[in-house]
Parts: C-alpha cells; structure tokens; sequence
C-alpha cells in the first residue's frame, strides 16, 4: 500500500475502500512460493524504479543481502532506496495473511487484510510523506 500511495494509485488524504485495495496490483494475490520475489510496480513522477518485496521475518539479514547485492552488482549505493514498512504491521495484518497466503482462507484473510489496511492507513500515509524527500534529492 505504501508504494501504491507513492506511485499515486490511493489518494493519501481519503481511506480507500476494501475494493480499491483489491484492485491494487498483486494484493493477496501472489502464489504460494513467491514470498522474497521482487516485483516491478512502476515508475513514479521523479523516473525511479519502484518495487516492492515480502521479507517475512528476515528481518536485518533481507536488508544486508539486497545492499550485498547491490555491491555485487557494482550499482551506486546512493541509487538504491530500501524503505521498510514491516514496523507498521499489526495484527490484523499479520494474521490476515498468514490466513491468506499460507493456509489459503481467504474467505477470512483478505478481509483481515483489508481491516488491517484501512486501521494504519494515515500511518501508511504519513511515512510515505515523511521519506518523500529521500527520493526528491536531486532531481
């Protein structure tokens, strides 16, 4: 959600209905397996790439290996942005898709999902807002 408001898919000053954050791209929809996948969403107005990836709980070590790899890949540091939103994760969220995802109820986890969501959504919002001018540098 943080890159969908980012990339200008949710307006930051309404709370989006759960409909509109299924129609976001692979919300509750990636399958079993891709948990650690990349994945292209689009660019945003300054040109940057930006993705989006599930780190689970990874934790640190999913932050050392993506700056190991941008070293390997000989990139500027300074062109990569990692910003983690795994501290704004509640439980409904957590829960909603562990349900989801990994057991496949999503007759009970979407809608957890969705609760979930729309309960840190001005918190979603804020953060975006707040780390805009990182990626407003120089451009």
């Amino acid at each position: 959600m943080a890159a969908a408001l980012h990339l200008g898919r949710l307006d930051p000053n309404r709370l989006p209905s759960g409909r509109e954050l299924q129609s976001l791209p692979y919300f509750d929809r990636r399958p079993r397996g891709m948990e650690g996948w990349i994945l292209f969403l689009g660019r945003d107005e300054y040109r940057n790439e930006i993705y989006v990836v599930g780190k689970r709980s990874m934790g640190e070590t999913f932050d050392n290996l993506i700056v190991d790899l941008i070293r390997a890949l000989d990139l500027p540091r300074e062109e990569v942005l990692l910003l983690d939103t795994a501290p704004l994760v509640n439980w409904p969220l957590a829960v909603g898709g562990f349900l989801s995802r990994r057991m496949g109820i999503t007759s009970i986890g979407r809608p957890l999902v969705i609760w979930g969501l729309r309960r840190i959504f001005a918190r979603l919002a804020a953060f975006v807002r707040e780390n805009r001018p990182l990626w407003q540098a120089d451009r």
